[in-house]
């Protein structure tokens, strides 16, 4: 569904040749929609407490969003091309995306309550890391699918028409792919879920905790992080079409080099997470995702490209993986749904937000040459979301505190550690759950975020 269906939005604009602007309110607008339909979301499961009922009610309308996507790809392919810039396109586009991601977003506290308590604690680093490589080698193989097609379709003369298509057959392989998860979640066994008198705060009463609560500082540094990644995010593919000149089919396979990266790395982050914490995994992956924007501030060259989208892979999986293990860490279970609806919600105005910003200054920025030949505004919005990131790092993750034992870094041999380096045999990364005499001890107090 990602990586055929999710991914191609922002193509299937660019293929149509939408403005510049509107890939930022494409990012943005479904990122702030989205958490806000998480809070009611966390409202029904207390009133209701049918965790499964609202997952599959989410997975169900989101895969009939991709029958209109289907049918929009397939009517403007049959168009001709002066007419495909017509006003009602991208806003029937933009209704269902929101649709669709506000269904998604409809899920995930549900969700999240559901799977937090079917996977023992000290399992979490390594199995959450499992699902997320199978899940990234799918979305990799989508890509290769997509991005193959859509090679194929550069190379026939005077079949315009053809990548339109390509985008109608991807949106409707998301949508059977979303009911293939659909039957899967049928069968999830869903502990009874009975919440607390004290499970219910308010969004406002969990904002005023900042200064105390240990989760609320941890969900401002992930919110900024996001924040200063989106000033420059959904600009990286205009940027790429619309100045750089490179083919859909070229993004698709740099964008494929991040699912790579992912696949590869998850475990080793999973095993070092578990190990040293995910504070010290957000740490370093923190200060790597500052590094990102500066591979494409000098160079056009495509492969030195698709080298820093590796590198971001690498890194992105490691934060995101830590992220989510650290939720898991700080709340107790009968809270759980309502501070990830929270969470998102936080994370979600910090990403519009940072779309909106970059929007904004996009037009305004004086123009900077990359390499001979080619000056662009884009310059400066890399600049600014690297710094962003950088400054957020460095202020704001020394706030919070990791939340159960884990072992000190040693920072000369983690390597080895990690990856289980042995001379001369090589390098072998392991996913497996620490050994039982390397597990982590129970959590001791769970931090209360309200």
């Amino acid at each position: 569904m990602f990586g055929a269906g999710e991914i191609s939005f922002a193509l299937f604009a660019a293929e149509i040749k939408m403005p510049t602007l509107f890939f930022g309110i494409l990012t943005g607008v479904p990122l702030l929609l989205g958490p806000l339909i998480q809070a009611l979301a966390a409202n029904c499961l207390d009133r209701y407490g049918h965790r499964k009922g609202l997952v599959l009610g989410g997975a169900l309308t989101q895969m009939g969003c991709f029958v209109p996507l289907a049918i929009l790809a397939f009517l403007i392919a049959r168009t001709e091309p002066a007419e495909r810039g017509a006003l009602w396109v991208p806003i029937l586009f933009m209704l269902i995306v929101c649709v669709y991601f506000a269904a998604g977003s409809f899920t995930h506290p549900p969700y999240s309550s559901m799977i937090s308590e079917l996977v023992p604690e000290h399992r979490r680093g390594g199995y959450f890391a499992r699902v997320s490589r199978d899940a990234s080698f799918l979305v990799l193989v989508a890509q290769a699918l997509v991005g193959g097609a859509l090679l194929w379709a550069e190379r026939q003369e005077g079949r315009e028409d053809l990548a339109l298509l390509i985008f109608a057959g991807a949106f409707a392989l998301a949508g059977v792919a979303r009911l293939h998860s659909y039957v899967q979640i049928v069968s999830m066994k869903d502990p009874p879920y009975n919440p607390k008198p004290d499970a219910y705060f308010t969004f406002v009463q969990f904002i005023r905790r900042t200064r105390e609560s240990n989760f609320v500082k941890f969900v401002v540094f992930v919110a900024l992080t996001h924040f200063s990644a989106q000033v420059a995010g959904p600009y990286f593919l205009p940027y790429w079409k619309y100045e750089l000149n490179y083919s859909t089919s070229q993004w698709v396979v740099m964008s494929g080099a991040a699912t790579l990266a992912s696949i590869l790395m998850l475990p080793l982050w999973g095993r070092f997470s578990d190990r040293f914490g995910n504070k010290c995994t957000l740490f370093l992956t923190g200060l790597a995702i500052s590094a990102i924007p500066l591979g494409w501030m000098f160079t056009a060259n495509l492969w030195v490209l698709v080298a820093v989208n590796l590198y971001s892979g690498v890194v992105w999986s490691g934060f995101n993986l830590s992220s989510w293990n650290y939720i898991l860490d700080a709340v107790t279970p009968h809270k759980r749904a309502r501070c990830v609806a929270y969470f998102n919600i936080v994370c979600g105005i910090g990403m519009f937000g940072g779309s909106m910003v970059g929007g904004w200054l996009h037009p305004h920025l004086p123009q900077h040459e990359i390499e001979p030949g080619l000056a662009s505004t884009f310059f400066y919005l890399l600049l600014a979301s690297a710094v962003c990131r950088l400054l957020t790092c460095l202020l704001l993750l020394p706030l919070f505190r990791e939340l159960r034992p884990v072992q000190p870094l040693p920072v000369k041999h983690w390597i080895f550690q990690i990856a289980r380096m042995r001379v001369p045999v090589g390098i072998r990364f392991d996913a497996e759950p620490l050994d039982q005499e390397d597990e982590a001890p129970a959590d001791p107090e769970n931090d209360k975020p309200a």
